[in-house]
């Protein structure tokens, strides 16, 4: 499922396990996707991100492997 993704400056996302520092072209990967805990969570519409970051860097991400949606979100065990 392709979704979207934001971050602050340093591609730092600062909802769920605390801060998680992602880079580009990595695949990131948690056991579950049950809560915003993982930390792997992205949205279905572009302009969504601008919610959490209206300043900040945006990425297109694939999300695969076990998906839950709450809120609005999209929790994913594999995120690339």
């Amino acid at each position: 499922m392709i979704c979207y993704k934001g971050f602050n400056q340093n591609l730092c996302c600062t909802m769920g396990r605390g801060t998680m520092q992602y880079e580009v072209g990595k695949t990131y990967t948690a056991e579950s996707a049950k809560t915003a805990s993982t930390g792997l969570h992205c949205v279905e519409e572009p302009i969504e991100v601008l919610r959490w970051y209206p300043v900040g860097r945006y990425c297109i991400v694939a999300a695969e492997g076990d998906i839950n949606e709450s809120d609005g979100f999209f929790y994913s065990s594999n995120l690339s």
